[in-house]
């Protein structure tokens, strides 16, 4: 609708925004490219802890949670990382 908002959440919104993360990440860093593993670890490591209430579902409190992964992306602190490797 026109000038409007849609509401959408899991992994079919969060998998866009990491690949957009991961494409400014090997962008400011060309030697990630393809380096799955690192680019990995910069992005757990670059999350910020999600601060919300939990759903209650089984492993919602585990690291990586069944809920909320590693945390909430960070895009910034990702390029920051990805610059300094």
């Amino acid at each position: 609708p026109l000038n409007t908002y849609g509401e959408f959440s899991g992994t079919s919104m969060a998998g866009p925004h990491v690949v957009g993360v991961v494409a400014l990440m090997w962008s400011a860093n060309p030697a990630l490219i393809g380096d799955i593993d690192a680019t990995e670890q910069i992005l757990i490591e670059s999350a910020d802890p999600y601060q919300g209430a939990l759903p209650d579902c089984p492993g919602a409190e585990q690291t990586p949670s069944t809920a909320v992964g590693y945390g909430m992306l960070n895009a910034y602190h990702a390029v920051q990382m990805a610059l300094r490797r």
